[in-house]
């Protein structure tokens, strides 16, 4: 997920707002070409990233893209209006800002809301905190404050995509001021504290990563890096929006590095698996992207290399794309959202062409009708025009036109009134376990429970494979423990002990914490683990706690398959952990489409079942296909007891024919 803004209408003249107000000078900044292919670019990525998953498993980074020719472009024309006038002119620059941005987050909120009431459900799950952070440039911070993690998978909010909307408009409101006070210095010291800028971002997004990645990746100051990369090629050429200008030193070299910068940062975007891309991999984008910019400026232009660059970039398809970007993307995700909760088992193919022409035609719209005249003659000046064109219109075209306005604003207002604070599945959760992120129930689990919080949950889907365990205690005490754990265990082909819950030890994600209270009915004394967003990485550290607390039974059920793709290695893990007298039961998982790793899982696990004996499957996605209205509106938890009692059956009957010895039948 990821979001930008675009900073230019259809002229691609580069100037303060991209407008052609009467306020603004009479001679207007030459054209920056190839500026808007790159925006085409940066959001085909962040569509397809977020549309057709697998594509391009870093597409997201299209945001950083955006955000090295913001902060380029911003920064340049700063410095453009103080050479010119000796000052800046903050309010104008201001004004120009909300008038490019807001009119179009304005009727996407509106709309989005609208189009939200009708879909119901989850589509509607907090609202008005949602519109409070887009209207007031706060959206990531709202977020964060609310502990809300940016990589849900299972329920995402409508308006997510405003986030870095947000990052951008308060460094509208904060930049200016900073490069008032930059300019009295040397150009070496400007960029000094440029980079020092972006190295200390880089630095708190590694560190805070470790603790809460949605915090690292949506804060404003541990997300500065391409802001200040852009700004930096700014600083250091000035006047890099006059033309003519003296050609650089080496225009065929950096020419070149331009098509090695934009060919990088698109091979990284399709091929970089996303557990390298917090930071270094967007770090890595930004540099490349940072690179292409230079070579598209005036005294790198007229080289050969550039000059082929430029061309391709300036293809009339990819400039109609790159002016209509802002709008595209505002749409596109909220669209998303609403195809999700309609239907959330959709092939993400077939979903993605209608949330394209759909996010095309209302960006076109939205930007012929609204941001262009708001942006050329001001709010009021087309409140005006818009009223006089109303008012000359045919009496019932006329009244058509105002109820149907007025309808819009009402079903949008009645969805922010009726707006929920938690998803359906959040309120199972709720239900099922009360507010606890972790449930564990067994001998001493209160206490456990308090005394350990259990580790934080994992913030996305992980495809790295879990690290080798360490080897449980030797000494006597774990010894003693380990014997009484087993000591009814039986060998696998010979019929098991008896299946109760003295015998069970199971762990798992946060399907586990929504059941766990009806599987300790129907087995009372089972041990369980659970912890919402946890993935097969944390199970061989799960069962050597338990292995070396005696709490390991004869049935060891792990139901790990929601939240990351599973591995034939990660399976045999856990087998030596349980040892050739246990017997072990996978529970496989189901999800919506978008849950690409949850299928891969799922066939690991079959695969598991297939090549070895002692090995159980509970098929919690068989058994579900014919009962998804039992699931929460995420498609991936039980709603109501129902649901929950359909799981536990899956469990034990997995567990029966564990318990007779033979062979799981394929």
């Amino acid at each position: 997920m990821a979001s930008y803004t675009a900073e230019r209408p259809a002229s691609t003249t580069v100037s303060a707002d991209g407008t052609n107000t009467s306020s603004h000078t009479a001679a207007r900044p030459p054209r920056l070409r190839g500026f808007d292919g790159l925006r085409a670019i940066a959001a085909m990525a962040v569509l397809v990233y977020h549309l057709i998953p697998g594509w391009a498993p870093a597409g997201f980074a299209g945001v950083d893209m955006f955000f090295v020719l913001s902060g380029f472009l911003i920064t340049a024309l700063l410095l453009q209006q103080l050479h010119r006038h000796g000052r800046l002119e903050l309010k104008s620059f201001w004004l120009r800002r909300f008038r490019r941005l807001v009119p179009a987050v304005v009727v996407t909120l509106i709309g989005a809301s609208a189009l939200a009431l009708a879909v119901g459900g989850d589509a509607l799950v907090s609202l008005p905190r949602q519109f409070v952070g887009a209207l007031t440039g706060t959206y990531n911070w709202v977020e964060i404050a609310n502990g809300a993690s940016y990589f849900e998978q299972n329920s995402p909010l409508l308006f997510t995509n405003m986030w870095s909307l947000s990052v951008e408009q308060q460094f509208y409101v904060f930049w200016p001021l900073i490069v008032a006070l930059l300019v009295f210095w040397s150009r070496s010291r400007r960029l000094a504290v440029v980079f020092a800028v972006a190295a200390t971002s880089i630095v708190a997004h590694v560190w805070l990563s470790g603790v809460d990645l949605s915090r690292a990746y949506m804060g404003t100051d541990t997300h500065l890096w391409g802001l200040m990369l852009g700004a930096g090629i700014a600083l250091a050429i000035p006047g890099a929006l006059k033309m003519p200008i003296n050609p650089t030193r080496y225009p065929t070299l950096w020419g070149v590095g331009g098509w090695l910068g934009l060919l990088a940062a698109i091979t990284m975007m399709m091929v970089l698996p996303e557990s390298l891309m917090y930071p270094w991999g967007m770090v890595a984008i930004s540099v490349a992207v940072a690179i292409t910019v230079r070579s598209l400026l005036n005294d790198v232009a007229p080289s050969q290399p550039a000059l082929a660059l430029t061309a391709i970039l300036e293809n009339p398809v990819l400039v109609w794309l790159g002016v209509r970007s802002y709008g595209i993307y505002l749409w596109h995700w909220p669209l998303w959202v609403l195809m999700y909760y309609l239907s959330p088992t959709m092939n993400p193919l077939l979903a993605a062409l209608p949330i394209i022409v759909l996010s095309i035609v209302f960006a076109e719209l939205s930007y012929r009708f609204i941001e262009t005249p708001i942006r050329t003659h001001g709010f009021l000046t087309w409140c005006r025009q818009l009223v006089a064109q109303i008012t000359q219109l045919m009496p019932v075209a006329k009244v058509a036109t105002i109820a149907g306005l007025a309808g819009v604003l009402i079903v949008a207002g009645s969805a922010i009134a009726v707006s929920p604070q938690q998803s359906s599945a959040e309120r199972a959760l709720q239900q099922a376990a009360g507010d606890q992120d972790r449930l564990v129930i067994g001998s001493e689990s209160d206490d456990e429970a308090q005394d350990e919080p259990g580790q934080q949950p994992s913030e996305q889907p992980s495809e790295q494979p879990a690290e080798d365990p360490s080897a449980a205690p030797s000494d006597s005490a774990t010894e003693t423990a380990e014997d009484t754990a087993t000591e009814h265990a039986s060998p696998v082909g010979h019929p098991g002990p008896e299946v109760t819950g003295e015998n069970i030890t199971m762990i798992g994600d946060s399907l586990l914490v929504a059941a766990g209270k009806t599987l300790n009915q129907d087995f009372p004394g089972i041990y369980l683990d659970a912890e919402i967003s946890r993935s097969i990485q944390s199970a061989p550290e799960i069962l050597n706690r338990l292995k070396s607390e005696g709490k390991l039974r004869p049935y060891v059920v792990v139901g790990l398959a929601t939240n990351a793709v599973i591995s034939q290695d990660q399976i045999e893990t856990i087998r030596e952990i349980i040892g050739p007298d246990r017997r072990l039961v996978l529970v496989t998982g189901y999800g919506p489409s978008r849950a690409t790793w949850i299928d891969p899982a799922n066939r690991a696990i079959r695969e598991a079942v297939k090549n070895h004996d002692d090995i159980y499957l509970a098929d919690w996605n068989n058994a579900i296909q014919d009962h998804l209205d039992l699931l929460a509106d995420d498609s991936v938890h039980p709603k109501d007891q129902q649901g929950r009692a359909l799981y536990s059956q899956t469990v034990e009957k997995a567990l029966a024919r564990a318990q007779s010895g033979e062979p799981q039948v394929s």
